[in-house]
């Protein structure tokens, strides 16, 4: 049994003054993996830079999740929208049947996991991202490369393959606390070769009362892993 991991994450500046969203392992030894800087002008995805090389690989993840620059602390809970789009895609590649990795359609798994927001001693305790009324979409590659990003002109349509089985999780809640992992999409043992894509919609970072301090700049690291063994 075959375990791929798959670590991306996102860079972005969002609330508080600033959110910092960069790459770190979702495990001690990852099969591939990516580190984000910071850019301006570019595409709203990037591919992980330590992709698997595999037929089974993470093609693209969102570049950043903004959410503004309010400083204040406020003393109730408050919901920020994402300042950067509303819509972001996480795609998947699975492409082992064709190629004859395997005689046997395999199951896979797409997850996500936070770690905590923090600021030198400051951490923002309880913070979590929601992302609401998620579709599953088909990827398509006009190039059959794979290089067009979710947001080019029919890169995303309806025409998933016939008889998949692949499943987004249609309402997510992620815990920025570091050991929470979340399932964002899936497929069965059933499924056929394809481009999965998650459409991760309403993109909100919430924020619980009395915990925020002005002026700090809160960084943390979002991971995906795309995993075989489920």
């Amino acid at each position: 049994m075959n375990k791929k991991k798959l670590a991306s994450a996102l860079l972005g500046t969002a609330m508080m003054g600033g959110l910092l969203l960069h790459a770190v392992p979702a495990s001690a030894a990852p099969v591939a993996g990516g580190s984000t800087g910071g850019s301006v002008g570019f595409s709203g995805h990037i591919p992980p830079t330590t992709p698997s090389g595999g037929d089974l690989d993470l093609v693209w993840v969102p570049r950043a999740f903004e959410f503004g620059n309010s400083n204040a602390n406020t003393t109730a809970a408050k919901t920020y929208a994402a300042t950067n789009g509303a819509t972001k895609y996480v795609v998947v590649r699975d492409q082992r049947v064709a190629n004859g990795t395997t005689q046997v359609p395999n199951a896979w798994e797409l997850t996500a996991q936070a770690s905590t927001l923090v600021d030198g001693g400051s951490t923002l305790t309880g913070a979590q991202y929601t992302f609401s009324g998620n579709q599953l979409k088909n990827y398509n590659s006009v190039s059959g490369t794979d290089t067009e990003a979710p947001e080019s002109v029919g890169a995303i349509d309806n025409a998933l393959p016939g008889g998949h089985t692949a499943a987004v999780t249609a309402n997510v809640t992620l815990p920025a606390d570091g050991t929470t992992t979340v399932k964002v999409m899936e497929a069965l043992p059933t499924t056929i070769d394809g481009k999965y894509a998650t459409e991760l919609n309403n993109i909100s970072l919430v924020i619980p009362a009395n915990t925020s301090q002005e002026g700090k700049q809160y960084v943390g690291t979002v991971d995906w892993s795309l995993d075989d063994t489920i």
